[in-house]
């Protein structure tokens, strides 16, 4: 494309603007001047005609209509009058016959008027005559094309015509005059020739200045800015722009140069980061094919661009730069929130605390051998678990970033976590053949048989864990389940129950726990349980040719009561162990088989757990009381007379605390202060879901327990009454009674 120069566009501009200029001002002048010439003309004849009206009205008061006709024909004769003339309302020509004479000579009943001679007739008509004498008003007829102007005046019906004419019409007649406007136009022509001169010459000399002074100004600074723009082009980055005003080239300059010295930067930045990025191509090689996550964080705890394609192979995750590391760790942040803010916290005490040995900030690692949920194909979740090892990276004394080190660890705690599981179900296999050895397989049958009725009911609880009656009951067959193992000596049975005794809790406590996942983790739990159960099934099988009880060959194994002493005491002996108390259990009868154990068996291993977890002290407590050590529950079982059976459970231990039931009763709003009396509050503790415990374990803490007891008792249409006297001890005892007194045979 050609250059055109841009001294020839702004002479050319300048030029254009002046000729625009000049002519608009050109038009409007001679506008102007020919209005107003007019409009002089038009002021002119208005005088006239008025001075015609008075003239011809006093002439024809004597009835001198020659003497009119002979006015009119003087003003004629002026150069500037082509045609004057005065019409009646009917359009014919004023003093051209005597139908006015008749007329004023009839309406006044006298002759007055003689008739003198008349102008030769003739008629007007046209819309602009019409317009006249419709409007009463005077009107202007331009005729530039043949330089004529036409005017109409009307001539009013004065009140010295009416004694002649009548009172109508109001006027008598328009004035009719033709003058020529070519003089007019002959000096509006003159006018504009010169003005037109005089703003052309006026025009050259202001383009000359203007044309100078914007090469002066703008021009020559803008050509000399284009040099160094140029210069700057072919990658001289030495020149620079002279300042040689203080206005907006002046500036603009200031800022090309300042633009130059940042090329001049940029460019050497770039040299700079083509040998970085040559650098970090070769470090994308490895990273790409190192088979270990790798990812560093800025101080922002932001993930940078540099990290291993292993990550998103173990993340199942693609182009996580920029993303914050807790989000790509924790993406949930609802549920992981506290995870969430232990990295968090954990994070900046790697890039703040310095003087801290990183030895010991990564003894706190929340990211050691943990368990991940991540996104797999299909929107299914799998599960991984990483070792994430934390470096510093320093730039001077300030941690500039982190190097985070991630190790797969899946397979190789999967392989623990199975030889742990086979661990675990061979101990609970010794476990259960140790039981079944020390009581005899005959005695576990019933315990099978209650417990799957028990699982099987539990099982049923998980299609309504929406309603709060079938979770409390899904609790209560846990925690008799629970003791009934412990009491049965299968304390690895004993830990599974209290686990999924644990979930149902988070169920029941959490308002953000999520039902369908909580329902299908406990039907698997208690799936388990049942195939538990089957393995000691099937143990049972195998040792069913062993007699290991003692005693009454006649008494069945769930009704003798040596044999349920005997297994309770071993309960009591394991269970004060973990618990660091020394505890004796004393068992007292006067019977060898009791119809209602196999009822009651549960009952009294749960308020035998009770004495042990909440009555007794442990051993260092006693001793600073001065109790008698070790500590003792006594059990006994009697007949009472063929009228019933009586069954007590008495400890030594600290008694009930009613201060700390009242509390709690208090605080959970359960009673009111005038309500809390002995007796309500021990009613309070065989309620569902009460305890005292604030901290939930293998035992108690759970609120379930005591309502089982009274539940079961009431169904044998019996009674338990409470004793207890502070730092002396407690004593249950429960009334039931006799087979034929509630109808049995």
């Amino acid at each position: 494309m050609k250059l055109v120069s841009i001294r020839f566009k702004v002479a050319i501009a300048i030029v254009l603007i002046l000729l625009v200029s000049v002519s608009i001002s050109i038009y409007i002048s001679v506008r102007n001047q020919k209005k107003n010439l007019l409009e002089a003309m038009e002021n002119n004849l208005s005088v006239s005609n008025g001075i015609l009206s008075t003239v011809i009205g006093n002439l024809m008061l004597s009835g001198e209509a020659p003497l009119a006709n002979q006015t009119l024909s003087q003003l004629k004769s002026m150069p500037e009058f082509k045609d004057i003339a005065i019409y009646r309302i009917d359009g014919t020509l004023a003093f051209s016959d005597y139908s006015t004479i008749d007329k004023v000579n009839a309406y006044q009943f006298m002759t007055t008027f003689e008739k003198t001679p008349r102008s030769k007739p003739r008629k007007i008509s046209g819309k602009d005559f019409e317009t006249v004498l419709k409007t009463h008003t005077p009107r202007t007829v331009e005729l530039f094309d043949k330089k004529e102007m036409d005017y109409y005046f009307p001539l009013l019906n004065l009140p010295q015509c009416r004694s002649c004419h009548g009172e109508t019409p109001f006027i008598r007649g328009v004035a009719h005059y033709k003058v020529s406007v070519a003089g007019i136009f002959s000096r509006i022509d003159t006018a504009r020739n010169i003005l037109m001169l005089f703003f052309i010459l006026s025009g050259i000399v202001i383009a000359f200045l203007l044309i100078w002074i914007m090469q002066k100004m703008v021009i020559h600074p803008l050509l000399s800015i284009g040099g160094v723009v140029s210069a700057v082009g072919e990658g001289n980055f030495n020149v620079r722009v002279d300042k040689n005003s203080n206005d907006e080239l002046g500036d603009l300059a200031i800022k090309i140069n300042g633009m130059i010295g940042d090329l001049k930067e940029k460019t050497r930045l770039e040299l700079e980061n083509k040998e970085i990025e040559t650098k970090n191509r070769e470090n994308k090689k490895y990273l790409d094919n190192i088979r270990e996550g790798l990812l560093l964080l800025d101080e922002d705890l932001i993930i940078t661009s540099q990290y291993s394609r292993f990550l998103e192979e173990l993340f199942n995750k693609e182009d996580f730069a920029g993303m914050k590391f807790v989000d790509f760790i924790y993406p949930d942040q609802a549920e992981q929130s506290e995870e969430r803010a232990e990295l968090e916290q954990f994070l900046t005490m790697v890039f703040k605390n310095t003087k801290t040995d990183m030895e010991m900030i990564m003894a706190i690692n929340p990211l050691k051998n943990k368990k991940l949920t991540v996104s797999a194909d299909e929107g299914k979740d799998t599960s991984i678990i990483i070792d994430a090892s934390f470096q510093r990276i320093f730039s001077e004394n300030t941690v500039e970033n982190v190097m985070v080190i991630f190790e797969d660890r899946t397979q190789i705690i999967t392989m623990e976590n199975e030889l742990e599981t086979e661990k675990k179900r061979s101990q609970s296999e010794l476990e259960q053949i140790a039981a079944i050895l020390k009581a005899g397989p005959e005695y576990f049958l019933d315990f099978i048989t209650d417990a799957s009725i028990q699982l099987q009911e539990g099982e049923s609880c998980l299609a309504h864990l929406d309603k709060k009656e079938e979770v409390e009951k899904l609790f209560r067959i846990l925690h008799s389940l629970k003791g009934t193992a412990r009491y049965m000596d299968l304390k690895i049975m004993a830990d599974k129950v209290h686990e999924v005794e644990t979930v149902v809790a988070g169920l029941r406590d959490s308002k953000t726990s999520r039902k369908e996942e909580k329902q299908e983790d406990l039907r698997i739990r208690i799936r388990s349980l049942s195939e538990e159960l089957e393995s000691i099934r099937n143990l049972v099988k195998r040792f069913s040719s062993f007699k290991t009880v003692t005693g009454d060959g006649d008494i069945p194994v769930n009704e003798n009561v040596a044999l349920f002493f005997d297994s309770l005491k071993r309960m009591v002996s394991d269970i004060s162990t973990e618990l660091g108390k020394e505890v004796i259990l004393e068992t007292k009868s006067n019977m060898k088989g009791f119809t209602y154990l196999k009822i009651l068996r549960d009952p009294l291993i749960h308020l035998v757990r009770n004495s042990l977890d909440h009555g007794l002290e442990d051993t260092y407590e006693r001793l600073s009381l001065g109790k008698e050590e070790p500590a003792k529950i006594i059990l006994a079982i009697y007949r009472d007379d063929k009228k019933g059976y009586t069954i007590t459970i008495e400890d030594n231990g600290k008694g009930i605390d009613f201060k700390r039931i009242k509390e709690i009763a208090l605080d959970r709003g359960l009673l009111k202060e005038d309500e809390a009396t002995r007796k309500r509050l021990l009613k309070l503790l065989f309620s569902s879901g009460f305890s005292s415990r604030k901290e939930v374990s293998s035992l108690s803490g759970r609120g379930v327990g005591l309502d089982v007891v009274y539940a079961v008792i009431r169904s044998l249409k019996g009674s338990i009454s409470v004793a207890s006297v502070n730092n002396k001890g407690t004593q249950f005892t429960i009334k039931v009674p006799a087979e034929k007194e509630r109808g049995i045979v």
